[in-house]
């Protein structure tokens, strides 16, 4: 199953923007 560049840098997006929410969301826990 082969899948275009364009469509693959949507998940990727949202997994960056996934770990940076758990890592605010760690610091206002901890901080």
């Amino acid at each position: 199953m082969k899948s275009p560049i364009g469509s693959q840098a949507i998940p990727k997006t949202f997994k960056t923007n996934f770990t940076v929410g758990i890592c605010f969301l760690l610091k206002a826990l901890y901080f």
